[in-house]
């Protein structure tokens, strides 16, 4: 659900886990997305105008729950995991922006 939106900058977002369609025997408990020991909440995708506003930084921002007696532990690993999530999900946005450009798709012409 998008929480917040202020457009060419910032979207902001709630998350909920689709847990149904995951075995339980996929994940342990403790690292089920949604389950009672983590979850991921929200999100955020922002953009940063560079050289003066030839180039864009996106950054992805989460927040999520843990709740383990590991907590130390498991926050060392799923830090980790979430960055290496952001990422590619980073890499992904970025390899689709610049098909969109050099295809010469525009901001009025995304059919």
């Amino acid at each position: 659900t998008v929480t917040e939106w202020v457009p060419e900058r910032r979207l902001g977002f709630t998350i909920h886990a689709n847990t149904d369609s995951v075995p339980p025997t996929a994940l342990d408990q403790h690292v089920m997305v949604g389950g009672p020991y983590f979850d991921v909440m929200s999100g955020t995708y922002e953009l940063h105008p560079l050289d003066g506003g030839r180039s864009t930084r996106l950054v992805l921002r989460s927040t999520h729950r843990l709740t383990t007696r590991l907590n130390p532990y498991a926050a060392w690993w799923v830090e980790r995991v979430m960055a290496s999530i952001q990422n590619h999900i980073s890499e992904v946005h970025k390899a689709r922006a610049e098909r969109a450009i050099a295809r010469g798709i525009t901001e009025g012409d995304r059919s």
